[in-house]
């Protein structure tokens, strides 16, 4: 699986998640992973706003629901 197909793959994932609470936080934690593989394979982190975002929501879920 290339970059484009993975980040494509992700977006679907995070799409379905947003309807579905239950599958926010597992799909959350797959974004970051595959981001943090992603600026390990380039060396840096191609997208880090969005990665700030990830970490900036599951903090919140962590708060609200301490997980």
């Amino acid at each position: 699986m290339d970059t484009n197909q993975g980040m494509a793959l992700l977006f679907e994932i995070f799409d379905r998640a947003g309807s579905d609470p239950d599958l926010t936080r597992p799909a959350l934690l797959l974004c970051l992973a595959y981001a943090e593989r992603v600026a390990r394979m380039l060396n840096q982190d191609p997208f880090p706003t969005v990665t700030n975002k990830i970490r900036d929501r599951l903090e919140q879920l962590r708060e609200r629901h301490g997980f």
